[in-house]
């Protein structure tokens, strides 16, 4: 396939083989422990910790996801999978709603 031959091709992979190493983060991971000054500041505090597990789950699946439609291997696939369904047991209420 040419594809695997171009440069952003081997930039993808070598994301989805990081991915592949982080650990999947736990829904307690974006819990904000730091109180702002005023509520506002406290909310913009726990939005932007939200707002960083979630980048961090998408920065994962999105490479791995490529990397299996790049090379076909079952690896990547079974990873991305494995992503999302820790995201989909977090609580639609909870920290990262």
């Amino acid at each position: 396939m040419k594809a695997l031959t171009l440069p952003e091709a081997a930039h993808v992979i070598r994301d989805a083989e990081v991915a592949l190493e982080t650990l999947i983060p736990v829904e307690d991971d974006g819990i904000h422990e730091l109180t702002g000054r005023t509520a506002d500041e406290s909310r913009k505090l726990r939005l932007d910790a939200s707002e960083v597990i979630g980048q961090a789950v998408y920065d994962a699946i999105l490479p791995l996801c490529q990397a299996y439609v790049l090379t076909g291997e079952a690896r990547f696939a079974e990873a991305a999978v494995k992503w999302a369904l820790a995201a989909s047991e977090w609580d639609p209420k909870g920290v990262t709603h």
